[in-house]
């Protein structure tokens, strides 16, 4: 398990640095790697707030939607992307939280499917204006309508951070979850929600950015089972203590555990807003070992040992999907599954592939470790990315065409 020990990407993308907004992840082209979503709040070229995204599928280097919307510029909330409609694009919203009409907190959503022009919902909530922590949109209730969360980190009558959720079935009038927590208060870091045990309640994520004990930045959970009063995850990452962006946790690998997502705003070495995710798990298998000496199979170019490989050459392309082009691969697997040469390959397909998570380098990886349906490979992806590929889904896909 890597627990935010490696990194699995770390790219520039087609945004300067830019900090007059918010920086989030989202599924907007429905691909395997989650878009970058830049909500500008001011210095718009519209006048109005706008939504600018990079997609995933070209590691972030070409825009996929670049819109003004409905609102016009406010700063006075915290800006999210929600689920609300279904509609496959996510929404987005405005979580009003001073200087409302109602005198509360106020949740408005501007529909994806109208671009973010047509709002489906606003309306005052259950709680009094209140900034002393963090505004989020969680599912608790799982009534298809996200619920709304105050992750409040000050001023707490427990002494403790708390959480308060008023449920979205209840158009946020009626409270669901109101409780202290493990965490004392604290403020120099990231507080979030993020599904690590799936016990069907958001578990609670504090990132941890400076004065931390293992000079790192630090993941600590407590799980939503527990009602967030016990801590199932503690650990200092691959991260050094960084400010200059937005901290965030994402499935990258689609393996069940949230990745680590730094988007690194300023200050960065490509001059362009940057991209870092480090795995919350490496799908390496535990046990390390060499394949059998005497384990062969057999292809067109002859005899060879389990894991001999002679040449493997990926292209990715930037597109509305990824791909890769595999132009020329030559393996065995122990149990003779898959017989491959590199002629039998030699004109260029494209094959859709899954993303899993490990670091080892290409060349000396199938010397090390042992040939199973766990193994992956890391090959260098476009723009200085490291791409970690799962074993499993290149068999399934070479074995389609032979």
């Amino acid at each position: 398990m890597s627990n935010y020990q490696t990194r699995i990407i770390e790219v520039g993308t087609t945004f300067g640095p830019e900090t007059d907004g918010a920086w989030l992840l989202a599924d907007y082209n429905h691909g395997n790697i989650p878009d970058l979503v830049f909500i500008k709040t001011g210095s718009t070229g519209t006048g109005k707030i706008e939504v600018h995204v990079a997609s995933g599928a070209s590691y972030y280097q070409t825009r996929t939607l670049e819109t003004g919307t409905t609102f016009a510029p406010e700063t006075d909330g915290t800006w999210l992307l929600g689920d609300f409609e279904h509609s496959g694009k996510p929404d987005l919203v405005f979580i009003k939280t001073s200087n409302t009409g109602t005198g509360k907190v106020e949740v408005h959503v501007a529909s994806g499917s109208s671009n973010y022009q047509t709002r489906i919902l606003e309306t005052g909530t259950t709680f009094a204006p209140e900034t002393d922590g963090v505004w989020l949109l969680a599912d608790f209730e799982h009534s298809g309508k996200p619920d709304l969360v105050f992750i409040k980190t000050s001023n707490t009558g427990t002494g403790k951070v708390e959480v308060h959720v008023a449920s979205g079935s209840s158009n946020y009038q009626t409270r669901i979850l109101e409780t202290g927590t493990t965490f004392a208060p604290e403020t120099d870091g990231t507080w979030l929600l993020a599904d690590f045990q799936h016990s069907g309640k958001p578990d609670l994520v504090f990132i941890k950015t400076s004065n931390t004990g293992t000079g790192k930045v630090e993941v600590h959970v407590a799980s939503g089972s527990s009602n967030y009063q016990t801590r199932i995850l503690e650990t200092g990452t691959t991260f050094a203590p960084e400010t200059d962006g937005t901290w965030l946790l994402a499935d990258y690998d689609h393996d069940g555990t949230p990745d680590l997502v730094f988007i690194k705003t300023s200050n960065t070495g490509t001059g362009r807003v940057e991209v870092h995710v480090s795995p919350g798990v490496d799908h390496v298998p535990a046990t390390v070992q060499n394949p059998p000496l005497n384990n062969t199979c057999t292809d067109k170019k002859g005899t060879h040992e389990a894991g001999a490989i002679s040449d493997l050459l990926l292209q990715f392309t930037v597109g509305n999907h990824r791909h890769v082009d595999i132009k020329a691969l030559e393996w065995c697997l122990p149990a003779g599954k898959l017989h491959l040469a590199a002629d039998l390959l030699s004109e260029e397909r494209d094959f859709n592939i899954t993303l899993y998570s490990d670091t080892s380098h290409i060349d000396t990886y199938l010397q090390l470790k042992p040939l199973s349906a766990d193994l992956v490979v890391t090959v260098d992806g476009p723009f200085g990315t490291k791409i970690p590929l799962h074993l499993q889904d290149i068999v399934a896909i070479v074995e389609a065409f032979l």
